[in-house]
């Protein structure tokens, strides 16, 4: 288990999404704003993972708990932003599609059939617009603000309650653990 310097767990934080995509890119942006607003010692690690898919298993796996940032298609107003856990992700008549080729659910399913999987949660922006260029579409670009202040609040949450995560992994369902992850991350959140 990936632990800091006063052995806490670290929080893998990925950033999902293709840069070169418009909105789709929004989970790398949050991951670069994060790293500037962030302490170092603070116990989470920012990855910006692109569009994930198979290169994610080994950190996946690794991780103690997940939270992944990425832009969405789940048939809301564009910009809407949505905590979600990852059975949610696989509930595709509820919440539309991922934009990647292999998604972050795929790719949590692979791990939960051949290793353990951590607790994970999910921030997710609607997506306005997926097109070729490197620049938000204007409602995203405005809604991003708000939706780095959510994460850094989460992140907060899991720096100051970090040491005690086996209270998340004491459920014996990875459901539970990732509902107890999504709350856990998120009490002071509207």
């Amino acid at each position: 288990m990936a632990r800091d310097t006063d052995n806490r767990p670290r929080l893998l934080v990925l950033g999902l999404g293709n840069i070169l995509s418009g909105d789709d890119g929004i989970g790398a942006i949050l991951i670069q704003q994060l790293a500037e607003r962030i302490d170092s010692d603070w116990p989470v690690e920012l990855i910006e993972a692109g569009v994930g898919g198979l290169r994610l298993l080994n950190l996946v796996e690794a991780a103690p708990a997940i939270l992944a940032i990425d832009a969405a298609e789940m048939r809301l107003p564009p910009a809407e932003v949505r905590w979600l856990t990852p059975r949610q992700l696989s509930e595709p008549a509820q919440l539309g599609y991922s934009l990647h080729n292999i998604d972050f659910a795929q790719t949590l399913r692979l791990v939960q059939q051949f290793f353990s999987r951590p607790p994970t949660a999910i921030l997710a922006i609607q997506i306005g617009q997926a097109k070729p260029g490197t620049e938000l579409s204007e409602t995203l670009r405005a809604a991003l603000p708000q939706m780095l202040t959510t994460a850094v609040e989460a992140l907060k949450n899991w720096r100051d309650r970090a040491d005690m995560l086996d209270k998340v992994l004491s459920d014996p369902e990875i459901d539970g653990k990732d509902r107890q992850l999504l709350a856990w991350l998120r009490p002071n959140l509207a």
